[in-house]
Parts: C-alpha cells; structure tokens; sequence
C-alpha cells in the first residue's frame, strides 16, 4: 500500500471542513493511506538536541491521554504540527495509519493534529469502522452528516458577559496563588439555544491547588447567569499535553494575576504557535 505525503494529508483535511461529501470521502482515503506522527511515552534524552524518533518496528509505546473519560491518542500529519503542541518535548514514531488502526483498543479514540488550526477527532466507532477500508466510507459520512447537527460553536463569552460577573470571578481567582490566567468560553450546539459555560485556568501546580473548592466557589457564582447549564471549569491548559488548548485559541484571558500583569500573557504566546 502506497503512503500519500503528510502535507497531502494536511490539506485533504482542511478540504473536509467544509462537510461537503466528496471532501470527506477524499479525506478519509488519503487519511488511511498516510503515515502519521506518533507521540511515544519514551522520554527522550535531554542531552541529545531533539527528541528521538522511533522506528515503526521498535517497540515503543504511544502517547494516550485521559480526556473527559476517553483515552485519546494524539497523531500528526506533520512532523511540525507535533513539535508544535509538544514544543518538542516528545520523541515519536512515524507509522502509517493502517497500521496505526492495529494497534488501537477498542475504546480508544484518535485525535487528528490536536492544537492545529484543523483538526479532527475520531471516534472508536469510525475507527473501527476505518479498519474496513473504502467498503465504509459510505457509512461513516452518512454517521458525519447526522452528527453534523450536534457540531459544537465556540465563542469568548468574556466579551460579552456582565462586567459584575466577571469582576466577582477575579475576586474568587485572587485567592488562588496557583491560577496565573483564566479564560471564560462558552459552547452552543445547533439543537439548543443555550450557551454552556466553560472556564479555563492556566495554573502553576494543578496538584496543590484547593481544586474542589474553588470549582464550588465558581460554579455558584456563575450559576445564575444560566438557567440549566452549570459551568465547567478545565484547569489543564497549563500542561504541555493538553488537548483542551484548541478549544481557547480564539479567546482572551479576562483574568491574569498580578505577578504576571507585565510579562506578555503565557498563554496567548503559546497558542500563536498554531496560528
């Protein structure tokens, strides 16, 4: 079987996001004859001036992330896009997708090109699904387009929420050393007409943080601004392995603590990196 370059990849998958089928259909016969950029949960060695990369046939074990309760693994169309989002803190292994699909749990999902400005998870079913060849194609963008209604829209809820909200959460997030920024987004589904609030934090040491309390202390502020949605609060987007990240590339912190107030935000430093 032939590998299509990984750059041909790439574009097959901006293609796609359009929805229109015969992009969809490209994007999946050009994804399963790819090679793809693995993370492996080697470390590499810091003396060396990059990480390793790992031969297909080496036994190394892939990066899996925990995520919301799913086990996601993270692959790459390029090898830049995965120095990117690891800043190159990986080392990894190239296998072509086939083969990739071989060595999946049946629980696990695949995160295309996390971080990037496209992206595309996939889910056990396609996966297994995938595993058919050109024979499923059809089925799976038939499952795409009734999905399509569930699609997810994004937007800075910062910029538009009540100032004496806004003002109230800063309070509550001075009292927490180890929260260096926040970001307030909210998520809305073309099924429903109401946003679901969701707050980001960049924190310092997730571990010593009062985590229980102040996720109550935020919740009980935000809860009534919105009748039926209680607010989630992600507080992971300081981890270099987060696939959290993509979900704030477009927002704005509407809190950074005054340790940092000079120095240029952190975290909007980082997420130009994907632009």
């Amino acid at each position: 079987m032939g590998e299509s370059p990984a750059s041909t990849l790439t574009a097959a998958l901006e293609t796609a996001q359009n929805g229109a089928e015969e992009n969809v259909l490209a994007f999946l016969a050009v994804l399963l004859e790819s090679t793809v950029f693995v993370p492996v949960k080697n470390p590499f060695d810091p003396m060396l001036p990059k990480p390793q990369v790992f031969e297909s046939t080496q036994n190394c074990e892939l990066l899996e992330l925990n995520f919301e309760g799913k086990q996601i693994v993270p692959i790459f169309s390029e090898e830049h896009l995965l120095n990117q989002w690891s800043e190159a803190k990986f080392s990894y292994t190239q296998l072509p997708f086939s083969r990739l699909l071989q060595r999946l749990q049946a629980t696990t999902w695949v995160h295309l090109n996390p971080g990037a400005e496209f992206g595309k998870q996939l889910s056990p079913w396609e996966l297994e699904r995938l595993q058919q060849g050109r024979e499923a194609f059809d089925e799976i963008v038939t499952e795409l387009k009734e999905n399509a209604e569930d699609a997810l829209q994004i937007t800075d809820y910062s910029r538009s929420a009540p100032p004496k909200l806004l003002s109230q959460l800063r309070v509550i997030l001075e009292s927490y050393p180890q929260v260096s920024e926040a970001f307030f987004i909210g998520t809305k589904s073309e099924q429903s007409d109401e946003l679901a609030p969701i707050l980001g934090l960049v924190c310092s040491d997730v571990r010593t943080i009062r985590k229980t309390e102040l996720v109550k202390e935020l919740q009980e502020t935000v809860a009534p601004n919105f009748q039926s949605r209680e607010l989630a609060v992600i507080d992971d987007l300081g981890e270099e392995s987060s696939i959290n990240r993509a979900l704030f590339r477009e927002a704005n912190p509407f809190y950074v603590a005054q340790q940092s107030m000079k120095a240029r935000s952190w975290w909007k430093t980082l997420l130009e990196r994907f632009r």
